[in-house]
C-alpha cells in the first residue's frame, strides 16, 4: 500500500481518510484550519438523509432556471465565473434535466447513499465515535396541493428501489412531530422517511480524527494550506504546504514549505480552494448553490419544506438547523 494525502477535513475528507487508513494505506489528512470539522461540515442541518439523493439536475428544475440565474429564487445563490470550466459544468447541468438522464442519476446517487448507511453501520460498530446520531426520521412539508401531488410518483419510485416513504396528511404529520400544531403556515401534506436519520457532521470529523490519530492510522497537517502540487508524469507525486496565516501563534513559526511525497492525492476541499485545475487534472471544482435560513425552532423529528426552504432537527447537544418558520 502506498501514500496518500487528503486535502480537506471535512466530513469527506475524514471518511475518506478512515477508509483509505482501514484498507492498509499510509495517509496524511491536510486542512488549512487548525481542527477538522470547521468548513461547511459546522455548517449544515445535521440531516442523514439516505432517500433524498435526487439529482438537481431534473425537469422540475428547468423551468426555475431563469428566477435561479437572476437570484429570485431563495433555495438557490449561484457565484457566477467568467471561465471556461464554468460555462462547461452550466451545460453539462442542463443537458442532464430531461426526464431519463434525471431518474439515471437519481437511481446512482441513491445508491451510492445506500452504500454510505452500510459503511456508517459498520464505522459505528469498529469506533466508539459520539456525533449525537439517532434515527429520526424525516418529514418533508409541501405548502400547496400541486407539489404534493407531483412528489407522489417519486414516492412510488423509491418505494420500488427499497427505501420507505409515505404520503401524510396534515393530521398524520402532526401525529408524527407535534411541534407542526403550532406552525401557522400552509400544510398540504408531508412525506415521511422513518429511516432517515440525523447527527452532528463537526462532531464527527472532530471524533474520527482522534479516534483514528489515537490507533496511529493517520498523521495530520492541519494550519497547512496547500500551496501546489508537484507533478512527474501523469499525476500529482508531491504536495507542497506552508503554515496558515489562520493558525496559531505557535504554529505560525513553522512556515517554511514542505514537499511531501505522496504517490496519491485525494481532495475534498469543497469550494473555497484557488488551486487551478490545470495542477491536478483529476481534480473538478463543486459548486454548491444552496441558501438557507436561520432556525426558530426545535423538533424531534428532521424537518424541511419545499416553499420557503428550511431544514430543521435537533441533535443531543446542538441545535443544527436552517429554517424560515
Amino acid at each position: 500500500m502506498g501514500r496518500v494525502a487528503v486535502i480537506g477535513a471535512g466530513v469527506i475528507g475524514v471518511s475518506s481518510a478512515y477508509l483509505l487508513a482501514r484498507a492498509g494505506h499510509d495517509v496524511t489528512l491536510v486542512d488549512a484550519a487548525g481542527e477538522p470539522g470547521t468548513g461547511a461540515s459546522a455548517g449544515n442541518a445535521a440531516q442523514l438523509s439516505w432517500a433524498y439523493g435526487d439529482a438537481m439536475a431534473s425537469p422540475a428544475l428547468l423551468k426555475h432556471l431563469p428566477a435561479i440565474a437572476m437570484g429570485r429564487d431563495p433555495a438557490f445563490r449561484i457565484h457566477w465565473q467568467l471561465d471556461r470550466d464554468f460555462l462547461r459544468w452550466g451545460l453539462k447541468f442542463i443537458a442532464n434535466t430531461p426526464f431519463r438522464r434525471w431518474w439515471n442519476n437519481t437511481q446512482d446517487i441513491l445508491r451510492l447513499a445506500e452504500q454510505s448507511r452500510y459503511e456508517l453501520a459498520i464505522l459505528l460498530k469498529e469506533t466508539d465515535v459520539e456525533f449525537d446520531y439517532r434515527v429520526a426520521g424525516k418529514l418533508h412539508l409541501y405548502a400547496d396541493r400541486q407539489s404534493f401531488a407531483a412528489a407522489h410518483s417519486s414516492v412510488v419510485r423509491k418505494n420500488a428501489l427499497g427505501f420507505e416513504q409515505r404520503l401524510l396528511t396534515r393530521m398524520e404529520a402532526e401525529n408524527i412531530e407535534p411541534a407542526l400544531a403550532a406552525y401557522q403556515g400552509e400544510i398540504a401534506g408531508a412525506v415521511y422517511t422513518p429511516d432517515d436519520a440525523l447527527g452532528d457532521a463537526a462532531e464527527f470529523c472532530r471524533q474520527l480524527t482522534a479516534w483514528m490519530i489515537g490507533r496511529g492510522q493517520v498523521s495530520t497537517l492541519f494550519g497547512r494550506r496547500v500551496s501546489s502540487f508537484v507533478q512527474t508524469g501523469g499525476g500529482a507525486d508531491r504536495v507542497e504546504v506552508r503554515g496558515s496565516r489562520r493558525a496559531s501563534r505557535r504554529r505560525r513559526r513553522c512556515r517554511r514549505r514542505t514537499a511531501d511525497p505522496f504517490p496519491r492525492v485525494r481532495s475534498a476541499r469543497g469550494p473555497g480552494h484557488t488551486l487551478r485545475q490545470r495542477l491536478l487534472a483529476h481534480h473538478s471544482k463543486i459548486r454548491p448553490c444552496t441558501k438557507c435560513q436561520p432556525d426558530r425552532r426545535q423538533a424531534k423529528a428532521c424537518l424541511c419544506g419545499n416553499r420557503r426552504p428550511f431544514s430543521c432537527c435537533r441533535t443531543g447537544r446542538h441545535r443544527a438547523s436552517r429554517s424560515r418558520f
